[in-house]
């Protein structure tokens, strides 16, 4: 079957413990670095301003 491929251009923005806060209960640090267009890996934002600058 062909379709259309799907190319991400950005991680995925979550809210703490929201479904992308992969963190375990006891880490308070959100390890993992985002390459645009090479590693996604979802962003742990709150806040308006924090939205703003992982979007």
């Amino acid at each position: 079957m062909r379709g259309p491929a799907i190319l991400p251009s950005r991680s995925v923005i979550s809210q703490t413990g929201g479904h992308g806060d992969l963190r375990a209960a006891h880490e308070a640090v959100h390890r993992g670095v985002s390459i645009p267009g090479l590693v996604a890996r979802p962003e742990v934002v709150d806040g308006v301003d924090a939205v703003r600058r992982a979007s």
